[in-house]
């Protein structure tokens, strides 16, 4: 019987011990550790673009061939004289954005013809520009697919070629150079 206690108070210390074991450990467990991700968010200025000026080729007559005029406002034709009467002007827009960002231009969906209302009498156009830091054309950085906010406004420059018929019915022509610009 002696022996029968002594396994039993054996048993009952081991039983305590792991008991006791089982709870430190649960509690170092317990024990956790925290950390923390701060979350940032910068919101930029809303990207924008307006027309500022018109484009006019000015006057042109049947014949004169592909008519160009550059986006530092200069006009040439392959063929015969170009009448004057009508200045020709560069169309233009100005950009406005965040500085130290860059920005995406497409003009995929730009006419391909100046027309006149009957599509017999179009008149195929190219169209060229240019995107500065500056309020007046450089004639440099031609048809760029991305720029750079340098001072938070950018100004765009639109010049184009246009195919001047020998047979060209006389008439008004037109047509539109479409910017889309979107944050890069």
């Amino acid at each position: 019987m002696k022996s029968t206690l002594k396994r039993a108070a054996r048993e009952t210390y081991i039983a305590a011990g792991i008991v006791g074991l089982l709870g430190a450990g649960a509690s170092i467990g317990a024990q956790g550790a925290t950390a923390t991700v701060t979350a940032t968010a910068v919101v930029l200025q809303p990207i924008a673009i307006t027309n500022t000026v018109a484009m006019t080729f000015g006057n042109v007559v049947a014949g004169n061939g592909v008519v160009t005029l550059t986006t530092l406002g200069v006009r040439t034709a392959a063929a015969g004289t170009l009448p004057t009467g009508v200045t020709p002007v560069v169309g233009s827009f100005t950009i406005t954005g965040t500085s130290g960002n860059s920005f995406s231009i497409t003009t995929n969906t730009s006419d391909t013809n100046l027309s006149d209302g009957t599509p017999a009498d179009n008149m195929a156009v190219t169209w060229s520009y240019e995107v500065d830091d500056t309020a007046s054309a450089t004639g440099a950085n031609l048809n760029p697919a991305t720029h750079t906010f340098t001072s938070g406004s950018a100004y765009a420059y639109v010049g184009a070629a246009v195919t001047v018929g020998a047979a060209q019915p006389a008439g008004t022509y037109t047509g539109n150079f479409v910017a889309v610009i979107n944050y890069n």
